[in-house]
């Protein structure tokens, strides 16, 4: 989640902010929302994944979100990525940032 750009609580993005928390928090209006959002889905079956992300993949990228971040091993730029070069070891990461991040991808494909 981002952070969040403004705490005032008068301008218009925190009264929609806090307009919206309230909203959800009414009975049954989440509820309401997700049954919209799978029919939407039923009628646009093009919209969904191909497929679902890998297991293993997943559990890598979950367990390099609790890693402390490193510049980017080419560069030195700080904004970085999470690279595996292999998922079946989840904290063996290279931070990269992103224009380095894709030149290796590029490479490998």
């Amino acid at each position: 989640m981002r952070p969040r750009t403004c705490e005032c609580g008068e301008c218009r993005k925190c009264k929609h902010r806090a307009y919206m928390v309230e909203w959800y928090r009414r009975p049954g209006n989440a509820e309401r929302q997700r049954e919209k959002q799978r029919r939407y889905n039923i009628g646009h079956p093009d919209t969904r994944p191909a497929r679902p992300i890998d297991p293993e993949k997943r559990k890598a990228r979950n367990a390099a979100r609790k890693l402390e971040r490193q510049p980017c091993e080419v560069c030195g730029d700080l904004n970085v990525h999470a690279h595996h070069d292999d998922y079946s070891k989840p904290l063996d990461v290279r931070w990269l940032c992103r224009s380095h991040h894709g030149a290796v991808h590029r490479r490998v494909a």
